[in-house]
């Protein structure tokens, strides 16, 4: 059975045909007996059987693939194409988030961050390694335009690294942050911005810089 709608399928199909400019490999990382990591398998390789460009590879718990690329916990995704963005996605990317991946998988392919030039010049000038944590849920329409804007922000420079986590499958991760948590949200550290204005280039790049607390 389908988990992709014959209508989306239809179109994802046409928008990966036109907008692909190369290879991507979808890395699945999942859990045995795990029904979340089920679901991610079934959608990816739906997602994987669109495009000839698109090679999907799953690696179980126990690979040692999990510590290779610093996977946390499962299901996660993440994409790699002429290089490892260094970008990870704890989830099941459906729903709202089915944007992000398809956004992330067309991104990829292209190797282009797209962002002012401003901003590309403030990442390069980046001294030291910046951790991003992105919290979405998949029912949040304004959290894949955060995702995404993060995403570019790691695919612009090196020294950016970010984890886009679905708090409704990880709500565990609430614990490791010191504020209420409503979403979309970003944080640096103890630093966070919060809601449409994680959309934003200039504030994003603001949080990046800023080194003191401003919680």
């Amino acid at each position: 059975m389908s988990v992709i709608l014959e209508d989306d399928a239809a179109a994802l199909k046409e928008i990966l045909a036109e907008e692909m400019h190369g290879e991507v490999t979808i890395l699945l990382f999942v859990k045995s007996g795990d029904s979340s990591s089920e679901d991610a398998r079934k959608l990816l390789e739906e997602v994987s059987s669109f495009s000839d460009k698109i090679k999907l590879q799953i690696y179980d718990f126990k690979s040692q693939k999990f510590q290779k690329y610093g996977i946390a916990r499962a299901p996660a995704v993440t994409l790699l194409g002429k290089e490892d963005y260094n970008i990870r996605y704890y989830g099941v990317p459906f729903e709202q988030e089915f944007e992000t991946l398809t956004e992330w998988l067309i991104r990829v392919t292209k190797g282009s961050a797209e962002l002012e030039d401003g901003t590309m010049r403030a990442l390069r000038e980046l001294g030291e390694e910046k951790k991003l944590t992105v919290l979405v849920t998949y029912v949040c329409p304004q959290c894949p335009l955060v995702a995404q804007l993060a995403m570019r922000f790691a695919m612009a420079c090196d020294k950016v690294r970010v984890d886009v986590i679905d708090i409704f499958e990880f709500p565990e991760v609430k614990e490791d942050f010191p504020v209420l948590i409503s979403t979309p949200k970003v944080f640096v550290g103890s630093r966070t911005l919060t809601g449409s204005r994680g959309g934003d280039e200039a504030s994003l790049l603001e949080l990046i810089k800023t080194k003191e607390v401003t919680e």
